[in-house]
């Protein structure tokens, strides 16, 4: 997140690029860059996902503590998708209840990012 806070206070635009597999934190990252300046190379992957951590230990107030702290962060990222790519909240929310995978296409249609490089031809 702190990224991700960064990347919206800086002066310059954002430009990002994947290559690879953005996954979890990696794709909200990507997302956040600046609009039309978000791009993937043709065969690179996007996963995402709700946070995740290890499991809760102490007392109870304790773990419903760590599990409210939880649902509110996954609440910040589902508003961060949302705002990005233009799809409901309510949408995102159910995306993230289990690893989501696309294809760098697949990721355009979803608004993660805004287009796929080509190869460049060889003469």
């Amino acid at each position: 997140m702190a990224i991700y806070d960064t990347m919206k206070h800086v002066l310059p635009d954002v430009r990002t690029l994947v290559m690879g597999l953005a996954a979890s934190a990696a794709s909200l990252i990507l997302v956040g860059g600046e609009i039309t300046k978000r791009v993937a190379f043709r065969h690179a992957r996007v996963m995402i996902h709700q946070p995740s951590t290890a499991h809760f230990f102490g007392t109870a107030r304790t773990i419903a503590l760590e599990g409210e702290e939880m649902f509110e962060l996954r609440n910040e990222i589902a508003d961060i998708y949302a705002q990005h790519t233009g799809k409901p909240v309510n949408e995102i929310q159910k995306d993230l209840e289990r690893d989501t995978y696309m294809s760098a296409t697949q990721a355009v249609d979803y608004g993660i990012i805004d287009r796929v490089l080509q190869f460049k031809e060889k003469e």
